[in-house]
């Protein structure tokens, strides 16, 4: 088992011609539908940087630009 967007730029690859991706692919409920970061919960400030930062470079299209440059993908969920 592994991330799907690893395995995205590996399938693409010439080395993954003996290899196969087995569905179903696992999202939702404890998976989720993206990544987090672990903070200190009385480190409010700097969760609220996080927050404001990401926000940032979502509205700005940085986000987007971002994925698409590692992962092949738009992964920026709404």
């Amino acid at each position: 088992m592994a991330d799907f967007s690893v395995w995205k730029a590996f399938l693409g690859s010439k080395d993954a011609a003996s290899a196969k991706l087995c569905v179903p692919r696992i999202s939702g409920g404890l998976f989720g539908t993206g990544v987090g970061i672990g903070l200190q919960k009385e480190d409010t400030a700097l969760a609220t940087k996080f927050g404001d930062a990401i926000k940032t470079i979502k509205t700005d299209g940085t986000l987007t630009t971002i994925t698409f440059k590692w992962f092949g993908a738009d992964m920026v969920t709404q």
